[in-house]
């Protein structure tokens, strides 16, 4: 059985990734002209606060440490359902707002 691939479905793949990446810069930009500066700023500092190495992403090592720091013992399967749960609650806002 061959896993080879058909020629364009890498281009097709890559100009889909694009596209969602186009698209989520879109309803980001449309939330952000919805909040105010001081809004953005808080949510800035707020995100920062779990955002250890500055990467703009929020895992789960980052999400143990900060709530160890908070004095809370979080285990895996914590941490993981924590991580879920945030990106459901994501998602379900960017679908109500846009």
């Amino acid at each position: 059985m061959s896993l080879s691939k058909k020629p364009g479905q890498d281009a097709a793949a890559a100009a889909e990734l694009e596209r969602k990446k186009a698209e989520k810069q879109e309803k980001l930009l449309k939330i952000k002209s919805q909040l105010t500066s001081d809004q953005m700023h808080t949510y800035r500092q707020h995100f920062e606060l779990f955002d250890l190495n500055g990467d703009g992403v929020i895992n789960a090592r980052e999400l143990r440490k900060v709530s160890r720091q908070m004095g809370y013992r979080l285990d895996d399967s914590q941490i993981e359902v924590s991580v879920y749960e945030l990106k459901s609650r994501i998602r379900r806002i960017l679908d109500k707002y846009l």
